[in-house]
């Protein structure tokens, strides 16, 4: 595999499930967030009218999640199918814990049952790109928590 030099960090991974609504037609709908890996690919800086700054990023996933399981073919930001894993993420992390931190302040309001099955895929995840060196973070770390 080729080297890609983009920068690596952790961000949360929307999860995404197909759900029937109130007449049975299935609609995508918002689960929950994972933490994982990925590249950052760009940088966006939004300037509101008292001059604060707003940041948000565009990141690809290395993995993601369809269908109940883990796309295992993975993908960096020069792979022909890379959009497919591209998402604009508001924050990222330079260590797994301040990243854990964030999705479960967000996750507050979801199920245990569905954060259970969904922890599994993201340890998946993380072993997938256990490869990959976030700038900044401890290389001592182990993703056994």
């Amino acid at each position: 595999m080729k080297k890609c030099n983009y920068p690596v960090k952790y961000a949360l991974l929307p999860i995404k499930e197909m759900r029937p609504d109130r007449v049975g037609k299935e609609h995508l709908t918002f689960v929950c967030y994972i933490v994982a890996k990925a590249y950052v690919l760009e940088e966006y800086k939004r300037y509101n009218n008292e001059g604060n700054i707003t940041m948000s990023y565009k990141v690809c996933f290395p993995y993601v999640v369809l269908s109940d399981t883990v796309n295992t073919f993975r993908k960096d930001p020069d792979s022909p199918l890379a959009r497919d894993n591209e998402k604009v993420v508001s924050r990222l992390f330079d260590n797994y814990e301040d990243a854990v931190a964030d999705k479960e302040r967000r996750n507050v309001f979801i199920s245990q049952e569905v954060l259970d099955k969904y922890k599994l895929f993201e340890d998946q995840i993380l072993r997938l790109t256990s490869d990959l060196n976030v700038k900044g973070e401890s290389k001592t770390k182990t993703l056994e928590k």
